[in-house]
């Protein structure tokens, strides 16, 4: 149970047990994968494949098997960039990181089935290649997975590695699980090539799609599992450079042709034939009778069917090696996800990189419970008043935000997980969330236009946008509320002017944008697509036009959203931009008003402009920044907060005080200025902000119960 990694309240003991000790068999030959859920010491033991109870066959982290004549190949785990080119470093006892890396795929099981070439009939994953629900009824999907969208959109749902199998092998058949929901599609491989039927299923629960029969042609039996000799070929010719630590694998130590280890490999099956080793207990079983066991297992237990199988390829056991290389223990998480039974796929016409589908689900039901359970009612405007009370109390007692975590995953429900997600989507769904609150206590609307909750008086500004008809000169223009603006970066080269303030290395200047920069290219002026014709009022048809943004009002508080994260539609690819942003501290943001911005497109013919920013200033001073490092499928954030003009990193839970030039050189994606008098009026109060006692924390706000 140590080694599952679930929630406590899943670690009981089911049915598996039962065909463990023989209690019952599986009545048809069963083949599976391991997903994120299940016990990854007992897989570790059958890395290679092996019965995992009678009748019951596991493929091992990868593997290719036979059954019959059909060829069954599968890859265990899913997709984590941060993990998929490290070795097999995880050894029981698992701690809180490794329990959730072991099921991690990794590149060297990817490689070897990369390097296989006859013909697959049947493959399975557990998470989705990616790219697939381009080829089947995705709009479909998104209707009863409405979370799937923005990652269908960007490129991101499912598995890179998968998606490399699947163009490498082009199985006739593709069988995944994971996201707890049917799909089917449909993969042509090139024009005129072979097709790929790929099938999802959902969980195994009353009322859902969790099994579909699939017939096979095939020749007559034997209908039994049995090895493959091109897979036990690859095994040994890449067992020496199996990696078992946290470094990179390294695969180009195997200078070997592949037929010499087929022809090898085919004299010892003529010897020894080709079915697997029989089943053996490594543990005692389950006794119901004593449910609590008074032995104590130590160390990693060689199975005798692993033992057997690298004898049988003359092959040294390497996994319980390299222990003392490895910086910390391996772990695995998983919990009890379908098994897909695969067997005839008769409509394709009906109608993926979320790690954990359970998890969202999971963690909606706990909730659910918990919160039934204490008859509380959740507050997330409580729970941010309790942290800023609990900042300013003076009290140096380590401070646990978990309850706030907890009501902002009632409120974010898609967002709820304990994978990482984007600092600017929490930002905006911590904002909505507030305005949603205040606004039942306050019985409005939900017009962010007008809205007096504390987010939008502090956050919301007004944008302006001009669409002018390039024929005629007629200009329609409409207004927006926004919280935050989004800017992509400019890419245009620097003067030297503009390097001035910060020093860069001359090889680098064609990497730096700056703020002034991003700014001028959102309220420039561009001409739609022919695409995208609008119909003018004046002319009544489509004309060609341009846009012209503006900000009609400033905020308080000042969001700027740094667009580092792009996606290719032709190539299919997202990835990160790196490029440096070279932002100032004092920030004048006049030059992109409307009243500006106006003004210098008719000149002096105007009148005083009637929307101008006169009730609020223009200058600001830069309070936050928040900055991402890493790749775009994982990284970090850290926060520098300046208090009076000391700058500091907020890393976790280290606080630490830096120069403002490590800021500078910031990679920055979200960008926090005050208005000026707010600012330096801030820093002069700092000192005499409202203290509410620790006691009080979880207090409700006025107006909330």
């Amino acid at each position: 149970m140590e080694c599952l990694s679930v929630p406590p309240k899943y670690r009981e003991m089911k049915s598996f047990w039962k065909y463990y000790a023989g209690q019952e068999v599986a009545p048809v030959p069963t083949i599976f994968i391991g997903g994120n859920h299940e016990a990854s010491n007992y897989l570790w033991e059958l890395y290679y494949g092996g019965w995992a109870a009678p009748n019951i066959y596991f493929l091992g982290f990868s593997g290719v098997v036979k059954f019959g004549n059909i060829r069954i190949g599968g890859l265990s785990g899913i997709y984590n960039a941060r993990h998929y080119h490290l070795g097999h470093f995880e050894r029981p006892p698992y701690n809180d990181s490794t329990i959730r890396s072991v099921y991690h795929v990794r590149e060297y099981d990817v490689h070897k089935l990369m390097q296989v070439e006859e013909p697959i009939d049947i493959f399975l994953s557990h998470d989705w290649p990616l790219g697939i629900t381009d080829y089947g009824n995705w709009k479909e999907l998104v209707r009863h997975k409405k979370h799937f969208k923005d990652e269908i959109q960007q490129g991101t749902l499912g598995s890179k590695a998968a998606a490399q199998l699947l163009e490498k092998l082009k199985p006739s058949y593709w069988f995944s699980a994971h996201l707890h929901c049917k799909f089917t599609a449909l993969v042509q491989h090139e024009e005129g090539g072979p097709m790929t039927k790929f099938l999802a299923l959902d969980k195994c629960l009353p009322g859902r799609k969790f099994l579909q029969i699939v017939d096979i042609e095939s020749d007559p039996g034997p209908f039994e599992v049995q090895y493959d000799e091109e897979w036990l070929a690859i095994t040994r010719k890449f067992n020496c450079v199996l990696p078992l630590t946290n470094q990179r694998g390294n695969f180009g130590n195997t200078q070997l042709d592949m037929q010499d280890f087929r022809q090898w490999v085919r004299s010892r099956l003529e010897d020894r034939g080709a079915k697997p080793c029989e089943f053996s207990q490594t543990a005692p079983p389950y006794n119901r009778s004593h449910p609590v066991s008074n032995t104590t297992f130590l160390g990693h237990p060689r199975n005798p069917q692993t033992v057997s199988f690298l004898e049988f390829l003359d092959l040294p056991y390497v996994l319980d090696n390299a222990l003392e290389s490895r910086d910390f223990p391996a772990s695995l998480t998983q919990k009890g996800d379908n098994i897909l039974l695969v067997g005839s796929i008769d409509d394709y016409s009906e109608d993926i990189p979320i790690e954990d589908e359970d998890e969202l689900e999971d963690v909606a039901e706990a909730d659910n419970e918990n919160q039934k359970r204490s008859g509380e009612k959740l507050c997330l405007l409580c729970d941010i008043d309790a942290i800023s009370s609990a900042m300013f109390s003076g009290d140096r007692t380590p401070y646990s935000p978990a309850q706030f975590l907890y009501s902002w995953w009632q409120h974010s429900s898609n967002l709820a997980s304990y994978e990482e997600q984007d600092a600017h989507e929490f930002f905006i769904s911590v904002l909505d969330g507030i305005h949603e609150k205040e606004s039942k206590i306050r019985n409005s609307s939900k017009d962010y236009g007008d809205c007096q909750c504390i987010a939008h008086r502090a956050f919301s500004g007004l944008l302006r946008s001009d669409v002018t008809c390039i024929t005629c000169g007629f200009t329609s223009t409409t207004y927006d509320p926004c919280v935050d603006i989004s800017l992509n970066l400019d890419t245009s080269n620097l003067s030297s002017a503009d390097l001035a303030n910060k020093p860069v290395k001359p090889e680098e200047k064609l990497g730096v944008s700056t703020l002034s920069g991003c700014l001028n290219l959102f309220t420039r002026a561009e001409r739609l697509g022919s695409d995208q014709k609008l119909h003018c009022e004046n002319c009544q048809q489509l004309r060609d036009s341009s846009k012209q943004l503006s900000i009609r009002r400033l905020p308080l508080v000042l969001c700027l959203h740094i667009k580092r994260f792009e996606h290719s539609l032709v190539r299919k690819m997202s990835r990160k931009i790196d490029r440096y942003l070279q932002f100032p501290f004092s920030l004048d943001m006049t030059p992109y008003l409307s009243s500006s911005i106006i003004r210098s497109r008719f000149g002096n013919r105007m009148f005083a402009f009637e929307h101008d920013n006169s009730d609020n200033s223009a200058e600001y001073e830069i309070f936050a920044v928040i900055a991402h490092s890493g790749m775009l499928e994982s990284g970090h954030y850290v926060t520098y907060l300046r208090l009076k003009n000391q700058w500091y990193k907020c890393d976790d839970p280290w606080i630490s005080e830096v120069d403002e030039g490590i800021v500078r050189a910031s990679q920055c994606y979200m960008l926090f200025y005050v208005q000026k008098l707010l600012y330096y009026k801030a820093n002069e109060d700092l000192s005499c902000v409202r203290i509410s006692p620790r006691r009080d924390t979880f207090a409700s706000t006025a107006g909330c119960s």
